[in-house]
């Protein structure tokens, strides 16, 4: 029985794709709309990745803004997608972000 749990535990954390936030995407800032006087980096978007929870979703995001040279985004949209059934075992509250990455200092 331990091993089976064993297994079930390593299993589910394997399947979990955490992203750590980084120092840049720590020091991100968020703004309602679009900033005067700064550069538009681009855009960054999750939707690529699957099974994010919400803060993956927007650790991802930092991260990469972050590393495109942003200290300034704006959130385009968040979607919330969920899985049903009885076979999703945990959460499953799933979400997608896109955002605009500025950069403003």
């Amino acid at each position: 029985m331990q091993r089976y749990l064993l297994f079930v535990v390593l299993f589910l954390t394997a399947c979990t794709p955490y992203k750590t936030l980084t120092p840049g995407g720590e020091s991100i800032r968020f703004v309602d709309r679009k900033p005067a006087d700064c550069e538009s980096l681009g855009v960054v978007d999750s939707g690529d990745l699957s099974g994010l929870y919400k803060d993956e979703s927007m650790n991802w995001i930092r991260n990469k803004g972050a590393s495109m040279g942003a200290d300034t985004m704006r959130i385009e949209s968040a979607v919330n997608y969920s899985y049903g059934g009885a076979i999703i075992i945990g959460r499953n509250d799933y979400w997608k972000h896109k955002a605009y990455a500025y950069k403003c200092d």
